[in-house]
């Protein structure tokens, strides 16, 4: 399978959390992005544009599919070894769990 759904399955995971602007979770039990993870953000709604970027810095790719955004995400991750994210809107998904230091 593609795309999200597809990536969550394959990793085992289906994790969700909201954050703040200011990145914290919505509860405090919840996994949001740390410093050094990969965030994949949509930029528009059309689903036409995805960035992706090392928390907390600018975004730093653009990618016209979220097949390719995910693809280098994850491949990103897993070198630095760190988490990946997706982000829409407020709702941050875990895609993939590489970070040692749990």
């Amino acid at each position: 399978m593609e795309g999200l759904f597809g990536l969550l399955l394959f990793n085992g995971l289906r994790i969700r959390s909201t954050i703040q602007p200011d990145g914290r979770s919505s509860s405090g039990d919840s996994p949001s992005p740390r410093a050094g993870d990969i965030v994949i953000t949509r930029t528009s709604r059309s689903g036409l544009a995805y960035e992706v970027q090392v928390v907390p810095g600018p975004p730093q790719i653009r990618f016209g599919t979220r097949k390719d955004a995910f693809a280098q995400a994850r491949l990103l991750a897993k070198r630095g070894a760190v988490d990946a994210w997706f982000r829409d809107g407020d709702t941050v998904t875990l895609l993939a769990r590489f970070r040692l230091d749990r």
